[in-house]
């Protein structure tokens, strides 16, 4: 397990965790269709709305998970951070902070993605052929059991 610690995120996040879903979403093939700019706002807004947690290496932001009303929204890691415990650490933050179960998505090509959710309980409950998400990109719904 990693040596990473955990912290509620505040404003002055809101960059760091802008650039690390950027990168991670370019890691797991998925389109990041928005500005930096654009990341930016939508970050600083998820922190005032929801409720985020941080992962730290020595200090530097290196993943994040977001949870509101009943989804867990984001679980992002820096790329040169994956496989080091991060995702498990904030996955039982996830699923211990919210009083019910979790339920969240995945792109269907995310098998990296999938293969952390079911190795951890999830439970596919639907799927889509992307039309309804913005980058049209076919996803699954998953639930997880409050812990």
């Amino acid at each position: 397990m990693t040596g990473a610690t955990l912290r509620p995120a505040t404003a002055a996040d809101a960059a760091d965790l802008a650039r690390i879903m950027a990168a991670a979403r370019l890691s797991a093939d998925i389109p990041n269709l928005h500005t930096a700019v654009e990341d930016l706002a939508f970050h600083r807004r998820l922190i005032a709305e929801a409720r985020v947690m941080v992962a730290l290496n020595d200090g530097v932001p290196v993943g994040y998970a977001a949870v509101r009303d009943g989804w867990l929204e984001h679980l992002w890691i820096a790329p040169e951070h994956h496989r080091r415990g991060i995702g498990r650490k904030l996955l039982a933050w996830a699923r211990t902070s919210h009083p019910g179960d979790l339920d969240l998505y995945v792109f269907t090509h995310n098998t990296r993605a999938i293969a952390f959710y079911l190795a951890h309980g999830a439970v596919q409950i639907d799927g889509s052929d992307g039309q309804g998400n913005e980058e049209h990109l076919p996803d699954l719904t998953f639930r997880l059991a409050r812990a």
